[in-house]
């Protein structure tokens, strides 16, 4: 008896496990291709061997429940989500992440937000370089210094044009005295506590007397050629007897700051700039030094306090070298008479000359050959190219007028002139005999400069005047003089 026990407790309960499966199998039940069996709400998905419950994975598209595809399963990544609403493709609205969608917002296209492929939601730190919103490296965080900016835009490379991390300045280039060192450490000002290419100290401020001037050129110690705060004169050297001493004090003489007998004036400095020159004489208009800081400061000065030259009289206003200009307005040939002339001036020479329909030109007249022309476009044409032929632009030439013609603009009735060398000796009239008032002329006028006679004071030869024969006026000064004197000077031949 108690042998047979075990065995009638295991039949027992094998029965009663059997009796859930049993139940399963119903009358109603769904036997799949594969021999898997369904439930009766459910059905056998078309190329899976899995049940579904609803029409999603039976390979046939139900638009009428929303189904975009249908490939006869319910796996993601394929082509078609586990739940048919999505076709698993970038740009569809819907982030399928079993394709590796990091974010879909239903375009195709970079720097929204999104990137084109649906792979970065185009944040600077997700180690992907997003070039729609200009990320130059992303190297998976927001830290400075690394080889990546914070923000993604910069590789922290000297010369890319960004000011990274650790740098003072970028200007896109390796290049020194530019504004920006080669190694994009220095902006390349005084003062930064970098010595650059073009200063001889730095000591970190703009302040004299520190031993770095406030402009960082001079390491403020005497010999050194510059007159630092402290010194009152600098020659190069430490050598007494030679006008500054040699702890740079000034010796007795002209800048000593004592008025001594035969100076004007001694302020102690070298400044031709201001109302004492460096020769301790007073500085006045017509000295040719421009006066910035004294009492009446000139805007200009041209060795000479008259109104010729480059410089007004009392030095206050430029006056700059200019070509003398005119025009001639021509009218139809019809309206000339045979024998009417006009005439020109270049300042040297005048020249005469005379429309032609039957007869020839008049003496030394120079004839402008209208017989065949008829409009006035014509006739300026035939004025042009009688004044040319007796007009060089090289002012040493003899007879010939320095000046240009030129029809302008081109086929129209108005000759231009020009005079071929600055100065007011180009202002002259221009005369003319035509009897048809419609014939106008543009006397010759705006010529400036080069009007300062022969042994005149100047500071440049665009101050002095020629001779009139050929000659031109030159501005001759001897050794480092800042004046010289007009004098006239002829082409070797």
């Amino acid at each position: 008896m108690n042998r047979e026990l075990p065995f009638l407790l295991g039949r027992t309960l094998l029965a009663i496990l059997c009796l859930p499966f049993l139940s399963c199998i119903q009358s109603d039940s769904i036997t799949c291709p594969s021999g898997l069996l369904c439930a009766p709400d459910m059905k056998c998905a078309a190329s899976q061997d899995v049940c579904i419950r609803n029409d999603c994975g039976d390979g046939d598209i139900q638009f009428q429940f929303d189904e975009v595809c249908d490939d006869g399963n319910i796996i993601d990544g394929d082509g078609c989500s586990h739940d048919c609403k999505s076709e698993e493709v970038c740009g569809n609205g819907i982030v399928d992440t079993a394709a590796l969608e990091k974010c879909d917002d239903g375009n195709e296209e970079d720097g929204d937000g999104c990137s084109a492929d649906c792979k970065s939601d185009e944040l600077c730190g997700n180690r992907i370089i997003d070039v729609g919103v200009d990320e130059m490296c992303d190297d998976g965080n927001e830290e400075d210094g690394d080889g990546c900016s914070a923000d993604c835009l910069s590789n922290e490379i000297c010369g890319n044009n960004v000011v990274d991390y650790d740098e003072g300045c970028d200007d896109g280039n390796h290049v020194d005295g530019d504004g920006c060192s080669a190694d994009c450490r220095s902006d390349e000002v005084c003062g930064n506590e970098v010595v650059d290419d073009n200063e001889v100290c730095d000591d970190g401020n703009e302040e004299s007397g520190d031993g770095c001037s406030a402009n960082c050129q001079s390491k403020e110690l005497c010999g050194n050629g510059i007159v630092d705060v402290k010194e009152a004169c600098d020659d190069g050297n430490e050598v007494s007897k030679d006008g500054c001493s040699a702890d740079c004090r000034l010796e007795v003489g002209c800048g000593n700051s004592v008025l001594n007998p035969g100076e004007e004036c001694d302020d102690g400095n070298s400044s031709n700039e201001d109302d004492c020159l460096s020769s301790c004489v007073l500085a006045t208009c017509g000295d040719g030094y421009e006066d910035q800081f004294g009492p009446e400061t000139e805007e200009c000065d041209d060795g000479n306090a008259l109104a010729c030259g480059t410089c007004s009289k009392d030095c206050q206003t430029d006056q700059e070298s200019s070509v003398a200009t005119g025009s001639i307005k021509t009218i139809p040939g019809n309206q000339i008479s045979d024998g009417e002339v006009f005439s020109i001036s270049d300042g040297r020479i005048r020249l005469f000359f005379e429309f032609n329909k039957i007869f020839g030109a008049h003496g030394a007249h120079i004839p402008v050959g209208i017989s065949d022309v008829t409009s006035a476009s014509g006739v300026a044409t035939a004025v042009e190219k009688a004044i040319q032929s007796v007009s060089s632009e090289d002012a040493s030439e003899a007879g010939k007028l320095n000046l240009v013609a030129r029809v302008e603009p081109a086929e129209s009735d108005v000759v231009y002139l020009e005079n071929a060398t600055p100065g007011t000796h180009g202002n002259q009239l221009i005369i003319e005999s035509v009897n048809d008032q419609e014939f106008q002329v543009t006397s010759m006028s705006d010529g400036g400069g080069h009007d300062c006679p022969k042994d005149t004071a100047c500071s440049a030869d665009d101050d002095c005047a020629g001779d009139g024969h050929g000659g031109m006026g030159v501005c001759e000064k001897r050794g480092q003089q800042r004046v010289g004197q007009c004098i006239i000077s002829r082409p070797r031949n």
